[in-house]
């Protein structure tokens, strides 16, 4: 359904890239994301579908467990009315899902931060400078890595 309605255009997916497609969804073991323009429009469509979504499989969808995030640019005015049309709470900073920030914006702070607190505890240990300098690249390749395989494998 959500791919229908964003096909119509009654639901616009963010784009991955300038050129690339558009995602509306990602759905993990028992989580979903839904991504959508921040309109109350558009948040009255995703509410249409989880409505049928319970009706066809007797399901609820839990409205505590649910938040919305929005992107920095957007209204404070548009905010309240998406947040009282969908019955749901705001989250600011989404924290992390599977060990990976669930929001990732231009800044590579999340990439530094794992840095840091893989090389906190090297500081007594007796490394030379070389020594040091092999452990830091090893964990600042690593790190990428595991995210670029994480998404390669959805």
């Amino acid at each position: 359904m959500l791919r229908a309605v964003e096909e119509t255009r009654e639901l616009s997916g963010i784009p991955i890239s300038r050129e690339g497609p558009s995602i509306s969804h990602i759905l993990f073991a028992d989580d979903t994301m839904i991504f959508c323009r921040a309109s109350v429009e558009e948040g009255a469509e995703v509410m249409n579908i989880l409505r049928v979504y319970e009706e066809a499989s007797g399901q609820m969808v839990n409205n505590n467990k649910c938040s919305v995030s929005f992107s920095p640019k957007t209204r404070t005015e548009t905010r309240g009315s998406i947040l009282t049309a969908l019955g749901m709470r705001e989250v600011r900073d989404q924290g992390k899902y599977l060990e990976l920030p669930s929001q990732i914006g231009r800044t590579k702070r999340y990439i530094t931060e794992r840095v840091e607190e893989r090389t906190r505890g090297w500081k007594g240990k007796l490394l030379s400078q070389a020594g040091k300098e092999v452990l830091i690249k090893s964990v600042m390749s690593a790190i990428p890595n595991y995210v670029m395989n994480y998404f390669n494998s959805l």
